[in-house]
């Protein structure tokens, strides 16, 4: 965090600036381990979490947390006022030592959120609700690059769903979850025929809207 913003965000001028109206907000990896802006971001999921889609993908970095008591403890509470939840094999590794991937998941939905993705490279994704476990096969690609493609997946899953004006309480839908973690895996799919963290784009005629793109392979 040396010679960066990072110890300029406070929870003052993080609270003061957040705008009346939030439809979704994404916190997760240093965001949420390093202070002050791990507190600042810890007090804006409290602040809107009962009238905002909080999405949390913890990315865990075990290298970067000096103090883990502490920073499970953030994590814990901000899960607690989570709606949904990005994970991988690697984060759970640490989260849940020894767990199989698929129960550690599963364990994360008692904390608070109704959905935990859980992403699983080139096998794809496994949407897991109270009700329901979709499973989402990856697409065949030419991979060039794997960096940007977790970040590509949730936001490829919150585009699909605020494209659609859906907000928290739809997550119940474990259709509408399934078809926007299809999109998800899509996205990061072709995030990776790229190099670098470079996303596809609807704008551009390139997103995974195309025809035939969303799981089916990619040839």
């Amino acid at each position: 965090e040396t010679g960066t913003s990072v110890p300029g965000l406070t929870t003052v001028d993080a609270l003061r600036r957040l705008p009346e109206e939030v439809a979704m907000l994404h916190v997760g990896t240093l965001g949420l381990m390093l202070d002050p802006v791990g507190a600042a971001l810890e007090a804006v999921v409290e602040a809107l979490a009962d009238r905002t889609l909080v999405a949390v993908d913890p990315n865990c970095r075990p290298g970067m947390i000096d103090d883990e008591d502490a920073y499970r403890g953030r994590l814990r509470r901000v899960l607690g006022r989570s709606h949904l939840v990005k994970v991988s094999a690697e984060d759970l590794a640490w989260l849940d030592p020894g767990a199989p991937p698929l129960s550690a998941a599963r364990a994360l939905l008692g904390a608070g959120p109704a959905v935990v993705l859980l992403t699983c490279g080139a096998e794809g994704a496994v949407a897991l609700s109270a009700t329901a476990e979709a499973r989402v096969a990856g697409p065949r690609v030419r991979v060039v690059d794997t960096i940007g493609a977790g970040d590509a997946f949730t936001g490829g899953f919150l585009a699909w769903w605020g494209s659609r004006g859906l907000g928290p309480d739809a997550l119940v839908r474990d259709d509408l979850v399934a078809r926007a973690t299809e999109f998800a895996v899509a996205v990061a799919a072709l995030t990776c025929e790229r190099a670098g963290a470079s996303p596809p784009s609807l704008a551009t005629g390139d997103g995974p809207l195309t025809p035939g793109r969303i799981g089916h392979p990619a040839g």
